[in-house]
């Protein structure tokens, strides 16, 4: 695993998300029940970033609504769960430590 930090863990507040620049990608963080939850930043429909979108529970799966055309990607695998998108994002194994949040980049 090659962990790269983040950002503070006190920059992601409640679900709300939060953007990062990552090794080179944008990735969108969540904390949802106290994990946190990492999925590239840009919607794989049209472009738009996921980290202002909203955070829904949904038949015992985390979604993110994409904010322009409601595509849902499930925070955990990245799939694509509802249309327009179809094309799923990459998800990412993140945690906290030591007050930093760090997302595995391998």
């Amino acid at each position: 695993m090659a962990y790269v930090k983040a950002c503070a863990s006190t920059e992601i507040v409640g679900e709300a998300g939060t953007c990062a620049m990552v090794g080179g990608k944008k990735i969108a963080l969540f904390r949802v029940d106290g994990k946190i939850l990492a999925v590239d930043d840009m919607c794989t429909h049209d472009e738009a970033s996921l980290a202002e979108g909203t955070v829904l529970h949904e038949n015992e799966r985390c979604v993110v609504e994409c904010p322009w055309h409601g595509a849902h990607f499930d925070l955990v695998s990245g799939k694509a769960v509802t249309f327009p998108a179809v094309t799923p994002v990459t998800a990412y194994i993140a945690r906290e430590l030591n007050g930093s949040v760090e997302v595995d980049m391998a």
